[in-house]
């Protein structure tokens, strides 16, 4: 398990986690790909070295990006 950062804001379809204090980096990860959550840890259906190719932006996703994000 690889621990990316803190949920920020939980959306409709996606939920936002946040990593860093200086240069902060923003992942937007489709609630269809959450496999777990315990109170404090997210675990999502992809390898951790794919999470931030797949899933960091600077800006939320449009509906349309969220459902291929969810595809997997």
């Amino acid at each position: 398990m690889v621990d990316i950062g803190d949920i920020e804001t939980v959306a409709n379809e996606y939920i936002v986690v946040r990593e860093g204090v200086g240069k902060i980096r923003h992942f937007y990860i489709p609630k269809l790909q959450i496999n777990n959550y315990d109170g404090s840890a997210l675990c999502v259906a992809v390898p951790g070295g794919l999470v931030s190719a797949k899933f960091e932006r600077e800006s939320p996703p449009t509906p349309e990006e969220v459902k291929s994000l969810s595809r997997g």
